[in-house]
């Protein structure tokens, strides 16, 4: 491994996906979210937590933790992208995608193990 890099070998991918919307949004955004269940359902290679919702100054936040398996990716990236284009309508709509790893994972980044998996 050439100095400097780090290598992260994980089992499958996690994403945390956030999605936004006004309050006066949040029947499109409703149907929005139908649509994409009834047309474009997750294969079984992709795995949910969510979506979980909260209210905050600006309107609404719906988060989805995602898990897709190992070599599924791109083949899941289609399928997002695919389903945003059913929210792109919904006024005020705005969406974040973030790359998860696990405590174990970061640990291993820096040569630790975690204190829970040592016995």
């Amino acid at each position: 491994m050439p100095e400097g890099e780090l290598i992260l070998e994980v089992e499958e991918m996690l994403l945390m996906y956030t999605m936004t919307y006004p309050t006066t949004s949040a029947s499109e955004f409703g149907k929005a979210v139908v649509k994409n269940f009834q047309e474009h359902p997750f294969p079984d290679f992709i795995k949910l937590s969510g979506p979980y919702n909260s209210v905050y100054e600006e309107g609404i936040k719906s988060y989805v933790v995602i898990e897709i398996e190992k070599g599924k990716e791109d083949e899941a990236f289609k399928i997002f992208n695919t389903r945003i284009a059913n929210y792109l309508p919904v006024p005020g709509y705005g969406q974040k995608l973030e790359i998860l790893t696990t405590m174990e994972e970061s640990l291993s980044l820096v040569g630790l193990e975690a204190p829970w998996n040592q016995v």
